[in-house]
């Protein structure tokens, strides 16, 4: 009986076993998103109470060979001679994630188009059908290339054949915490850490040259060393996509981590930055709707109620000035966006863009240090500030902010029809 992945998250290596260790609990169970904690003690007898929802099981722990235990609802009925007996690795194999961010394809070929992207410590299932370098998911109809960078194939347990009754986990030990099993479905668990003071978060784009790339590292990390000397721990991640970015803010805030300020630097455009070079890469109300809402669902986990945040890319708050009226230009602002979603300060520079004023802009919008050097809009869930070139935060005056459009302006009537996407975007 297979059930839905459930996906336990923390920050710190579980070595030894501790008395109450509690961990908290994401991912789908039983066809249904579900979210809860769980506490887990390997002191002899060992026991793992699991709640999701308003569903809640007291498991027993049994030791098998390599650090594995065995969780059972019910009293085996062979006894744990009979359960290290019967969990042995299945002729089945399971292919563990490597790599930040990897494709899977509708068919085993680079030309398709991936179908979605797993992400690093995701378990994938594989049928053990293979095609030169590509594998073949369980599923019977999806594709991930099979070389050491992006993935780890090793043999799959089932905890099914255990003979007890009720709930039936298998828990090993992996780099990082452990790895879990309720039927042929993969969990992953780590301890939750204290929170600690806020942080930032700093998040340049991986780009396709080495030399682009160390450019948007090196603003980052001149931020860091801003934060640093005002003693904020600063955080870097490159995003590789914007998959990669949600699935970094969701272990972050189920291990406890919480932001007070986050700044994108590369690439951008209406839909806002660019996040990687892998699909997607941008999320928004018009590009990768779904993936917005889990980008904003994630935001809301991590976040402090005061958080600011920065994106400093092309067209982030949308047209600027000169741009607002002309032909195809559309009416959507990522920034504008985000800041009503997540009701934080967001701020960005509307129309073009350098990223070589990131600092100077986020100390100016978020810091309230100096002048901008372009127009940068400030929005919160309710309000928008304009500040015009040259100006400081103070000098830009409040007002209610504009409706959310996802439209454009029309093309002149003389102009044949041009359908023009909203990933567009300039250079940094």
């Amino acid at each position: 009986m297979n059930h839905p992945t459930l996906f336990l998250a923390s920050l710190a290596l579980v070595c030894l076993p501790c008395a109450g260790e509690t961990l908290r609990v994401k991912g789908d169970f039983q066809s249904q998103p579900v979210s809860g904690t769980a506490q887990l003690d390997l002191n002899a007898p060992a026991s793992l109470r699991l709640k999701l929802g308003d569903q809640a099981w007291t498991l027993r722990g049994y030791p098998i060979e390599d650090g594995a235990y065995a969780f059972v609802e019910e009293p085996a009925t062979g006894g744990i001679a009979q359960i290290v007996s019967e969990v042995v690795p299945t002729s089945k194999q399971q292919a563990v994630v490597v790599a930040s961010v990897l494709n899977v394809r509708p068919s085993p070929t680079l030309d398709s188009i991936p179908s979605r992207q797993a992400a690093r410590g995701d378990v994938l299932a594989l049928s053990g059908v293979k095609e030169g370098p590509w594998l073949q998911l369980a599923d019977g109809s999806s594709w991930v290339h099979g070389a050491s960078k992006y993935v780890r194939v090793e043999a799959l347990y089932d905890a099914d054949t255990i003979p007890s009754a009720g709930l039936k986990l298998l828990l090993r030990p992996r780099s990082g915490g452990y790895y879990g099993t309720i039927g042929m479905e993969v969990l992953r668990f780590v301890r939750i850490t204290p929170a600690g003071p806020p942080r930032a978060l700093l998040i340049p784009t991986v780009r396709y040259t080495e030399k682009e790339q160390r450019t948007l590292k090196g603003y980052a990390l001149k931020l860091k060393g801003y934060y640093t000397q005002r003693g904020i721990k600063a955080d870097l991640h490159v995003a590789e996509s914007a998959v990669g970015v949600i699935r970094f803010l969701e272990d972050a805030a189920l291990s406890g981590r919480r932001y007070q300020r986050i700044v994108w630097i590369g690439h951008g455009g209406w839909d806002g930055p660019i996040m990687g070079t892998s699909s997607p890469s941008q999320v928004s109300a018009t590009d990768n709707p779904e993936k917005f809402e889990q980008f904003v669902a994630a935001l809301d986990e991590v976040l402090t109620p005061d958080a600011k945040l920065f994106a400093s890319a092309c067209h982030a708050a949308g047209n600027n000035k000169f741009e607002a009226e002309m032909p195809y230009k559309s009416h959507y602002s990522w920034v504008h966006d985000l800041a009503k979603r997540t009701g934080r300060l967001v701020a960005g520079p509307a129309g073009y863009t350098s990223t070589e004023y990131t600092y100077q802009h986020v100390l100016a919008v978020l810091e309230g240090q100096g002048v901008v050097k372009q127009e940068v809009h400030v929005a919160t869930a309710t309000t928008l500030r304009i500040v015009w070139p040259g100006r400081t935060l103070s000098s830009a005056s409040s007002r209610p902010l504009p409706e959310i459009r996802t439209t454009r302006n029309p093309a002149p009537p003389s102009a044949p029809s041009v359908n023009l996407a909203f990933g567009v975007h300039g250079a940094h």
